[in-house]
């Protein structure tokens, strides 16, 4: 399965150092800057449009012919039905109104209180998606309680959602406790993984604190790094899967350098 770089979208967020602010002048670029390089597809932080306006942003995309196939990301679900309810309605607002199909969803505590909840939690986030065609999909981070793809594919089995499904980071995937699975994903269906973040890390041991500052500041380019993303890409291809795929490269340094130029350097990149 090799990735060709018109075939990748992009996270906006990456190519701005300040990605946490949601700035107007920081939504322009970034948009602008990935068009410029190529991109037309992208997956957006929810704040990001919210903050900017929905109808401007959404001028804004299909003024420049791009497309929005995520958005990111439901954090409350982990805690219960209600919070996961309540969180829900703004996100597939944005979602609907940006014409995406995909919801990122993951969990951001340090342990999951009651897996129960979890489940029902995720149960009623994709059953308000599912009103709307949205599809959900749960994105496991290794310092949280949702911190490998085993616990991640289990809320998902376990909620009954058809429309539920995984979302592989490969920073995450590469560094989750024990390693990737590989095991696993080949016995998971292919049409469950719905979304996978392209980037490169190294193999490492960090606390919590450390692992999501390097996560949100210091990932590399693939290639750059020691994730096996060919063995990856040849295991979705037997399982038949088929993602959508986006860059989600943060690096404080190469945003740096502006949105336009960081993103010709993804666009450069040659995958599998």
């Amino acid at each position: 399965m090799p990735l060709r770089s018109d075939t990748i979208g992009v996270c906006p967020a990456i190519l701005v150092p300040d990605h946490l602010t949601p700035r107007d002048e920081s939504f322009e670029g970034a948009v602008r800057g990935a068009v410029a390089a190529g991109f037309d597809a992208f997956s957006l932080w929810s704040f990001w449009p919210t903050a900017y306006g929905i109808e401007r942003a959404r001028d804004l995309l299909d003024s420049l012919g791009a497309t929005v196939p995520a958005v990111e990301a439901a954090t409350q679900w982990a805690r219960g039905p209600e919070r996961a309810t309540a969180e829900a309605a703004g996100l597939v607002t944005v979602a609907t109104q940006l014409g995406s199909h995909t919801i990122a969803a993951c969990c951001l505590e340090p342990d999951i209180e009651s897996f129960g909840d979890a489940v029902a939690g995720f149960r009623a986030l994709c059953d308000a998606a599912g009103e709307h065609d949205v599809r959900v999909c749960i994105e496991f981070l290794p310092c949280t309680g949702m911190a490998d793809l085993a616990t991640a594919w289990r809320v998902v089995e376990e909620s009954g959602a058809a429309n539920g499904g995984i979302l592989l980071d490969m920073m995450h995937w590469h560094r989750q406790p024990g390693g990737p699975d590989v095991a696993l994903l080949e016995r998971i269906p292919g049409d469950r993984i719905h979304y996978v973040q392209v980037c490169d890390t190294v193999t490492a041991d960090a606390e919590p604190g450390a692992y999501m500052e390097e996560a949100m500041g210091d990932r590399r380019l693939p290639g750059d790094g020691d994730v096996d993303i060919a063995r990856l890409l040849s295991t979705l291809e037997r399982i038949d899967a088929d993602p959508w795929f986006a860059y989600e490269v943060f690096n404080q340094q190469l945003a740096g350098e502006g949105a336009e130029t960081m993103a010709s350097r993804l666009a450069a990149c040659r995958i599998g």
